[in-house]
């Protein structure tokens, strides 16, 4: 939903957000806390979830010291990546297989291990939305009969968006994100992706490092609840 020059998920995952035109103009983002952000925030701020609203600090530092006036606390940081797939080789020995969601049940099934991995709900509705979708792959990570893990993949064609990575908590520290993550970019480098972009944790951060992404630059999440 959109209330003046903010929109808002109504349902997962809770997050406010700007229109990429103006995370662009600075201009923008300037008359946006000249004249009544506040405002704004408090007619969408209606039930009782927490409000997320995530800032790229290269373009939002004068929007990132006016949510912090209002009373937003920075909540967590990621770190934007991407990778030159021609620049690295990746192998294709795993003893995972990985599943494209087609079914409400295999969907479920994602939510299920999503929700478990990141410690909070996915609103399972949201995903039923992406079966299907000809530029979108909701995987299962399978290993011997077992689901282990799960994936949200983007694809427009030039630059494929890695999201939602998840590894089941009862198969972690068992090599299965980099053995995902192996299997991913060795299969995206067969076709005719160019980039690979994904949002990294900071637990997460050195894996990806490790596989070749580089940083591109910092999301802060301010949280008002």
């Amino acid at each position: 939903t959109c209330t003046g020059d903010l929109n808002r998920s109504l349902n997962w995952p809770n997050r406010v957000w700007l229109s990429w035109e103006d995370f662009q103009n600075t201009g923008s983002t300037t008359k946006l806390c000249r004249d009544g952000l506040g405002d704004l925030i408090t007619r969408i701020h209606f039930d009782s979830k927490p409000l997320i609203m995530p800032l790229w600090t290269r373009v939002d530092d004068i929007l990132s010291t006016k949510l912090l006036d209002l009373g937003f606390e920075h909540k967590f940081s990621q770190t934007a990546m991407f990778l030159d797939i021609s620049q690295r080789l990746f192998f294709s020995e795993s003893d995972l297989d990985f599943q494209k969601i087609s079914t409400l049940g295999q969907a479920d099934t994602w939510c299920d291990i999503t929700s478990r991995s990141f410690g909070y709900d996915i609103y399972n509705p949201a995903i039923y939305k992406l079966i299907g979708k000809a530029d979108v792959e909701l995987l299962l990570a399978c290993r011997d009969g077992q689901t282990v893990g799960t994936a949200l993949l983007y694809d427009d064609g030039v630059v494929l968006g890695l999201h939602m990575l998840a590894v089941d908590p009862l198969f972690r520290r068992q090599g299965v994100a980099r053995k995902m993550m192996q299997k991913i970019l060795y299969e995206t480098r067969s076709g005719n992706t160019k980039y690979v972009t994904l949002q990294a944790s900071v637990i997460g951060k050195p894996l990806y490092e490790d596989l070749g992404f580089k940083e591109q630059f910092e999301i802060v999440n301010y949280i008002w609840v």
